[in-house]
């Protein structure tokens, strides 16, 4: 049987006819009446009533009764069958528990379906019932809108949550968004102009390399020595270059070089320099 929270107070008014009997003489009479009721629990209560009684024959006596006792309740509608009383229950035609005033808990998360913006699926009272599988603050259906991933707290790696982008207003997608010093958020192309690939240092210096901006589409960067020939010549991103050709090192000196370059937005470019190898 579901118990009320807090205990109840209930008002209630009679009106009716009645029937009664004074000092051996009886005379039809109209009530009017009110009362209220506390109920202790859902079977018990205490009931204070007070009626006026009108009679219409002259022998009858006009008068007030007072009645203060104890009321009882037997049973109850109980439609979906649950074990809460209609009376008493918030969802009396669909089956549900107790603790939720009768009403169902479909994923069993703890929380009421009523309550629940996904009852189908368990999540947190913090999410209003939806699953976060990977806690971002986002909620998996959120996530499937958003086109992020739901295992992954950190979508495009820039060090803030989904979640937090989100709540920003900055894109959860784009890893230059909102911080941009990156290398791969860079702009256009940027080109060293020497290296020095000794195998001392930083393997930064011993390597050449460039910065291909992500409004590049496509390239073609090639290192030329004082006759023309190609030293060397890569269109893949990321490439580095050793200072070797066919696998032997070059001798210090300077090295032209020229990159073909077209731009996502369909324009095209030849970019010229010279590259200084020092070894």
């Amino acid at each position: 049987m579901y118990k009320r929270q807090t205990s109840a107070w209930d008002p209630f008014v009679e009106l009716g006819g009645g029937y009664t009997w004074f000092s051996g003489d009886g005379t039809p009479s109209f009530n009017l009446g009110a009362g209220l009721s506390y109920w202790v629990n859902d079977n018990v209560g205490i009931t204070y009533q007070t009626a006026y009684k009108h009679t219409f024959e002259t022998h009858g006596v006009r008068h007030f009764q007072h009645v203060f006792g104890v009321a009882l309740k037997f049973g109850g509608i109980d439609t979906d069958g649950d074990g809460v009383y209609d009376q008493f229950d918030e969802c009396p035609e669909v089956a549900g528990l107790e603790e939720f005033g009768g009403c169902p808990d479909t994923d069993g998360d703890g929380i009421a379906d009523r309550d629940d913006a996904c009852p189908e699926a368990a999540g947190s009272a913090e999410m209003n019932g939806c699953p976060d599988t990977d806690g971002d603050g986002l909620t998996d259906a959120q996530e499937e809108v958003l086109g992020t991933d739901v295992n992954n707290v950190d979508t495009d790696g820039d060090g803030l949550t989904d979640g937090a982008e989100f709540n920003n207003g900055t894109d959860p997608l784009d890893p230059c968004d909102p911080e941009n010093n990156n290398p791969d958020c860079a702009e256009g192309v940027h080109i060293p102009t020497g290296f020095s690939p000794n195998g001392i240092g930083p393997d930064d210096n011993n390597t050449f390399q460039i910065i291909i901006g992500q409004n590049i589409e496509s390239f073609q960067f090639q290192v030329f020595n004082r006759w023309g020939k190609i030293m060397f010549e890569s269109s893949s991103n990321g490439f580095k270059w050793d200072g070797k050709f066919n696998g032997v090192d070059l001798n210090t000196g300077v090295y032209p070089y020229i990159m073909k370059v077209t731009y996502t937005d369909g324009s095209d470019e030849t970019l010229s320099g010279n590259i200084t190898l020092i070894r």
